[in-house]
């Protein structure tokens, strides 16, 4: 059973998918408790349990577990509760109660390490808490840990899958150009509207630079729940719409570079295709290109539009091993991105360097155990430390 801790992230929702996908559906059932927007992107074929604002999560989420009788719980991700409104959901804080369901209890652990920040914006501080020392941690970015409740995997289905239907037709369903150059571009709805809200003239710059030479040589497939509209008028731009998790792979892996404004997020999937990454960065070296542009004096570096986090994804691109797997480039400075595309998509091998890293570091993670066997050994292991009994009787007491 998947709890999926997020209204507006399909980033979570599409690990819950890639086990399903490895997991298969002939000895396997599957339940998820979700927001009822998260709904339309699971099979018809799930048992679903939606949760209600005014009813708190614990009593949401122990009722489907005595409904359902899953042998195994599943948070998508920790305790990154981000569900406006809705009682009980408290970022960063992790239901102990939930431990009285009597049976493991497992999250993905896309940080795999606790960190706090100040969101430059609001002035709000944010914890980012690891996944308990009583829940399992399943993690897919690093190879090995220390911490006695981490496991690794490597999905393979839905990349296999993704690969096998990427091609022409693709591209061409969604009113693309298979014979032109092909950047695929992706923005989930949350940092869609933080961004509107705090920076509206940020997709603005994006557009000069999508309308400048040589990016008018090539295509910008941009996935976004909804139309962006300094996108509109751009005849190199093609605007996608949220689609389910096996389609969105399909057209990342039809695509020739993968664009991003994060370094935590859907890049990964790029690399598992073997499609390599330009990040779109923000460094010291830009200060003075600041001033007249979207961030006007409120300058600061960046490796997660809008939120910064550039100590941070120092320390993930060393754990997770993702160097030389993508290219940074300077987001606010025209002259560097139209160089970096250049170079990557219309100079001779400009992608071959990354596309062998980024073969390498799949190959690496798929000497992992899968969802199958990752699971299995956790049935099959001791109940950790303050996590009770695997006892699905004991669901309610």
């Amino acid at each position: 059973m998947f709890v999926v801790t997020t209204a507006e992230n399909m980033g979570d929702m599409a690990l819950c998918q890639e086990w399903i996908g490895d997991l298969g559906r002939d000895t396997f059932q599957y339940a998820f408790v979700l927001c009822g927007n998260m709904a339309p992107y699971i099979d018809d074929g799930d048992v679903r349990f939606l949760f209600e604002s005014d009813t708190d999560i614990r009593t949401t989420i122990l009722a489907a577990a005595r409904s359902f009788g899953p042998e195994a719980i599943i948070f998508a991700s920790n305790s990154f509760w981000t569900i406006p409104g809705q009682k009980g959901a408290q970022f960063g804080t992790f239901p102990p109660e939930l431990h009285l369901a009597g049976i493991p209890l497992l999250s993905f652990d896309p940080f795999e390490l606790s960190f706090e920040t100040t969101v430059r914006q609001t002035g709000a501080r944010a914890c980012f808490p690891a996944v308990p020392a009583s829940v399992w941690a399943l993690r897919y970015m690093s190879l090995s840990s220390t911490e006695t409740n981490a496991r690794h995997f490597c999905s393979r289905e839905v990349f296999s899958l993704a690969r096998q239907t990427a091609g022409p037709e693709v591209l061409k369903k969604w009113g693309a150009d298979p014979n032109r150059k092909t950047l695929v571009f992706a923005v989930s709805k949350n940092r869609h509207d933080f961004i509107e809200r705090y920076y509206p003239e940020y997709f603005a710059h994006l557009s000069r630079l999508f309308s400048t030479p040589p990016a008018t040589e090539a295509q910008f497939l941009v996935v976004c729940a909804d139309p962006i509209a300094a996108f509109a008028q751009l005849p190199n731009v093609v605007q996608i719409p949220q689609v389910p998790f096996g389609e969105f792979l399909s057209i990342v892996a039809s695509s020739d570079l993968y664009l991003a404004d994060s370094l935590i997020s859907c890049i990964v999937h790029a690399f598992h295709l073997a499609v390599p990454a330009l990040l779109l960065a923000i460094g010291e070296k830009s200060r003075p290109l600041a001033t007249d542009g979207f961030m006007g004096a409120n300058f600061f570096p960046c490796r997660v539009f809008p939120y910064g986090f550039v100590e941070i994804c120092e320390v993930l691109e060393e754990r997770f091993g993702v160097s030389g797997c993508y290219e940074e480039v300077e987001m606010l400075d025209a002259v560097d991105f139209a160089a970096a595309l250049q170079r990557k998509l219309f100079d001779s091998d400009g992608l071959s360097g990354l596309k062998q890293r980024c073969l390498q570091w799949k190959s690496d993670r798929m000497k992992l155990p899968g969802p199958r066997e990752t699971l299995d050994a956790v049935l099959a292991s001791p109940p950790l430390p303050g996590s009770g009994s695997h006892n699905v009787e004991s669901i309610g007491e």
